[in-house]
């Protein structure tokens, strides 16, 4: 079950495919897994000003598309 308050590394390690998506959302001045790698995902979504629940479903489409199926916890 993947939460706002899951450590972006845990997901990544949980979910490699997700890193894709954590790399779209960088921006020309911050890089999600260069700083912020060790932060919960709701702290995060602050950063770049998106909703955590909008983050956590683009995060489970990507792992759904892979053929994995798990829950998701705002």
């Amino acid at each position: 079950m993947i939460k706002g308050s899951d450590i972006v590394f845990d997901i990544i390690y949980a979910h490699p495919q997700t890193e894709e998506i954590f790399h779209s959302w960088d921006t020309e001045k911050s890089c999600i897994l260069c700083e912020q790698l060790f932060e919960p995902l709701e702290s995060v979504a602050e950063q770049i000003d998106m909703s955590v629940y909008e983050m956590l479903d683009i995060i489970m489409e990507k792992i759904k598309s892979t053929g994995y199926n798990a829950d998701i916890k705002g």
